[in-house]
Order: structure tokens, then sequence, then C-alpha cells
């Protein structure tokens, strides 16, 4: 009620699917709080086995992906995490039936606790709103370049446990799209969540096993796709297959994009803005190999002249070099390892692991190089890894063959030193 929240994950053995879930089958959970400002005010991290005294209570149902929080935080159905209550201080994270209403009501509560096992010295933070479970999802960004220059990019998420089938817009959980003119500008950008009725226009099926966004057949069949706006009722970008069928009877798909004037005139409504190419997709992949490193971040001399204490410390002898410092000391500290690179942004933009890289769960230059670039995560206000693929069709190709990780490997590897663009208009703001 007061905007404290949390933010958690937790792992189980995926052939427990469909039961009921206690902490004797969990293999993973993290959780941290955060003020209503966005400061973290506390994390757990979970080590399983727990020890039988460890005051931990939690219930997943799989088969219907909900936490069960229906009963007091010592009753079967109830919630407790955080703190030991009865021998430690700190965040205690609990359902509580709270006799004091009228009539009784079960709450969440967020509590400070002052004096271990002491209800009366505690400081409730704040209480009420459900805890809500979100099944991890598998993203796939998408890019299309048409023969005039015309580009388009997005990101397709459906659920991880749907991996291997094919994937059609009722099993998306979110799919956007964003359309750039040959300049660089962005001019369209379109969002679609689930549930979609049935005269919605949109289609878009993917194939979890191939990796292919289906694109062979007309836009309302089952094998083409149809995004933009609905073209029966508005106006504006249409993205979509089209298959045409010349004098001989030959069919032939393509992919256009057009221009809405008139909604549901398909023969004086429209203008074809671009034709052609192919809406290739590279799947995030957290297990690709990637040799990208804590020295391929840092920028010596930046990090020298920005750290006036760092290079003291070298020169007196107590540091050896600025990777040595920023390995052990820096990344720790949220020093910016180069110019592009803004640790206090990644942190802040990035809650979901706030909590590990602010209580030295992992440094904040580890993270990035090991799972943060292959996950897209952002590094400072412009670089949009989907934004860098699209300008750059070398290291789009480069990514989906395979030879090297991500947009933001090549980038700092290779594309600063090469003055490559990570922004639409062609400027990096630093």
């Amino acid at each position: 009620d007061r905007g404290y929240f949390a933010i958690g994950e937790f792992s189980y053995d995926a052939d427990l699917n469909g039961s009921i879930i206690t902490r004797e089958n969990l293999s993973d959970l993290k959780i941290s709080f955060f003020d209503p400002n966005n400061f973290l005010v506390g994390h757990f991290d979970y080590d399983f086995p727990l020890p039988p005294e460890e005051e931990f209570l939690f219930t997943f149902d799989s088969s219907n992906q909900t936490l069960i929080q229906s009963g007091n935080f010592d009753q079967a159905g109830g919630l407790d995490l955080g703190i030991n209550f009865t021998r430690e201080t700190g965040l205690d994270f609990i359902t509580f039936f709270d006799e004091r209403n009228t009539p009784p009501s079960l709450e969440i509560n967020l509590d400070l606790v002052t004096v271990p096992n002491s209800d009366d010295e505690l400081v409730e933070l704040d209480q009420n709103g459900p805890v809500q479970v979100f099944p991890s999802e598998t993203p796939v960004d998408f890019f299309w370049t048409g023969n005039g220059g015309y580009r388009a990019y997005g990101t397709l998420f459906y659920p991880d446990a749907l991996d291997g089938q094919l994937i059609t817009r009722d099993q998306l959980t979110f799919t956007d799209l964003s359309v750039v003119n040959p300049s660089g500008t962005l001019i369209s950008e379109f969002f679609y969540l689930p549930p979609f009725g049935p005269d919605d226009e949109f289609r878009l099926t993917y194939n979890s096993a191939t990796g292919e966004i289906l694109q062979s057949g007309n836009f309302d069949e089952p094998d083409g796709f149809d995004l933009g706006i609905e073209f029966s009722e508005e106006t504006g970008l249409d993205f979509i297959t089209f298959t045409r069928t010349d004098d001989n009877g030959v069919e032939t798909t393509t992919i256009d994009l057009d221009q809405i004037t008139i909604p549901g005139d398909d023969v004086n409504g429209f203008t074809m803005l671009d034709q052609g190419g192919e809406l290739v997709t590279v799947p995030e992949n957290l297990e690709v190999d990637s040799n990208f490193a804590l020295d391929d971040l840092l920028d010596a001399d930046f990090y020298l002249e920005n750290n006036l204490d760092v290079a003291t410390a070298i020169a007196n002898g107590t540091v050896p070099d600025p990777l040595t410092h920023y390995t052990q000391s820096g990344q720790f500290e949220g020093r910016d390892p180069n110019a592009q690179f803004d640790a206090s942004f990644y942190v802040e933009a990035n809650l979901d692991i706030a909590g590990l890289l602010l209580t030295g769960g992992q440094g904040i230059g580890d993270h990035y190089v090991s799972t943060g670039h292959l996950e897209l995560r952002p590094i400072n206000p412009t670089f949009n890894p989907l934004v860098y693929l699209s300008n750059n069709s070398d290291v789009l190709n480069a990514v989906r063959s395979g030879n090297i990780a991500s947009a933001g490997e090549h980038y700092f590897k290779f594309g600063i030193a090469e003055g490559r663009s990570s922004s639409l208009n062609g400027v990096d703001i630093i």
C-alpha cells in the first residue's frame, strides 16, 4: 500500500511440473526488497536444502502457476520469507492473519524486526498486495530490412515450457515491433499483449524448434504474419506477408510495409513504402559460448582518468594495474569501466539483479560479460542492442552464425573503435 515492492525468482526440477512445490523441492530462490524510491532495503539468497530450523515457508502450485498465500505464516498455505524472526533482526516478509480487524483478515506484511522474537518491537513497513508469479519466458529478437532501406526490429516472448513447439499468437506473452525509415528515424512502434479477440488482425507464428518465424504464406494464412495497425479499422503502418498471383498463375509471397491511408481499402487506400527482405530471428541464448571478459570491457585510460585514487595506488605500487583494481574492487564499488558503461544505470535499470550486485554477490562488470550482454540488458540510456544489430547487418549476421555472442560483445570489442553507431540517428550520446 505504501510503495515498497519485491522482485525475485525461484527454480525447481522441471520433472515436478504439475505438482505442489515446497521448500524441499526448490533448488534456488532469491528475493530483493525495495523502498518507494527504488532503493534496495534487503536481499535474500537461499542456499538449498535449508536446515530444519530455517523459518522459511513457500508453497507454489505449478499446475496453475500460483503462489499459495492463503494461510498464516506458520500454517500450511502461508508465506514466510526474510530473516529468522525468533533469532535475527531485519526484514520479515509474511502472510499474517490479523484478528485485530473486523472481520479478521489475511494480509501480506513487510516488517522490520528490530528485536528478535518481539512482536511489540517490529516496524510495519508495508502490507497488502498479492505476490504474483510469472513463468519464465524465452525472448526471441527479430529483424527485417526491405529492398528500399526501411527496417523493423522487435522481440517476441513465449513461456519456456513451450520450447520446441510451434508458437502461435495465443501462446505469445508479449510482442513489440519498431519500424525505422531509411534515414534512421523511428516512425512507429507497436506492442501486443494477449488475450487476442477473434477479430484482432495480429498474426505471428514462431517455430521454436527451427528458430524461424513463418512467412511463406499470405497475411491471413497460418504460415504468414500480420503486424502493425488493424487494416480494416485504422490508418498507419501495416507490416505483412502478401501473396500475389501473376498472369501465369504463379504465386509469389513477399514482405510488404504499407502506409494505410483509408482503412479497409486495399485498392486506393494504401501506399507501399517498401517490400522484400526476410524476417530473421536471433534467440537470446544464455548457453552460447563467449570469450567476452573484463579486459574487453575496461578502458584503462578512462578508468585512471576518472579514478585518481586508483592512479595514485598504482603509482605507489599498492595496486599493480587498472584491470586488477576493477576486477577485485572497482566493479563492486560501482565504478564505470569505460565511457559507455554506466554502472549506476545498469543497476537501476535491472532491479531484478540489483540485490545480487549491490550486496557483492557478483561484480557489475562480471555480470555483464557473463550473462548481461546475452540478456540484452541496457548499459546506458542510449545503447539499444536491437538497434545496434539493425544498424549493422554484418554484426547481425555474425551473431546469427555464432561468430560472436551478442551486440554488446561486438560493441565493446570492436564497435566503439570502429565508430559503429548504437542509436537510431547514428549519433551515440555519452
